[in-house]
């Protein structure tokens, strides 16, 4: 039974758009001046609500080459939602760590932080020119990672950003839920936003 409530949720889901639509209003642009000349790291907290315009917001305002870190959506449909909102999709770099696995993309087990920041690091190499790494989100490591990982893992990234000449955004929920992780997290970015 389970089986075949899982093949209708997918069939349902193929045709299906990204739903989240987001309305072009004069918004005061977000403070990115500076991004990489002055600082490279910016932690982006966002209430669930308002996380995937964030999220366009900053690829948008940036307009520069991206790795896209995907560890709470799948590549797939965050591919649909930038071509959605006429995002050039051809200048970002998915590493997929939401256990779909689908070609073309780099994917990594999210339980293997070695094997992201590996994953990670090869395409920065790759790289030519200023871009940044952004990772969507970092709530979403506590599934799998205890705090002091996290953490690590942060500080192992953002010591790579001056080497490669990128900077790396985190996007965080803004929750209660998540306060004690975001609080950690804060000392260790240059800046931090609330969106």
């Amino acid at each position: 039974e389970h089986i075949n409530l899982v093949k209708e949720m997918i069939s349902i889901m193929k045709g299906y758009k990204a739903g989240i639509r987001i309305t072009k209003t004069k918004e005061k642009a977000i403070n990115l001046g500076g991004f990489i000349d002055r600082f490279n790291s910016l932690l982006v907290m966002t209430d669930i609500g308002g996380y995937a315009h964030a999220v366009m917001r900053v690829i948008e305002e940036l307009g520069m080459d991206c790795i896209y870190l995907s560890f709470n959506k799948t590549p797939r449909y965050i591919k649909k939602l930038l071509a959605e909102h006429n995002i050039n999709i051809k200048k970002i770099r998915f590493v997929n760590c939401v256990k779909f696995s689908k070609e073309g993309d780099i994917n990594a087990n999210p339980e293997a932080l070695t094997e992201i920041s590996l994953a990670l690091e090869g395409l920065m190499q790759k790289i030519n020119g200023r871009f940044f790494v952004l990772v969507d989100t970092i709530s979403s490591f506590s599934v799998y990672h205890s705090t002091n990982a996290i953490l690590k893992f942060i500080g192992l990234v953002n010591s790579k950003l001056e080497k490669y000449n990128c900077g790396a955004i985190w996007v965080a929920i803004d929750s209660e839920s998540e306060k004690g992780l975001n609080d950690k997290i804060i000392p260790l970015c240059d800046r931090f936003i609330k969106i």
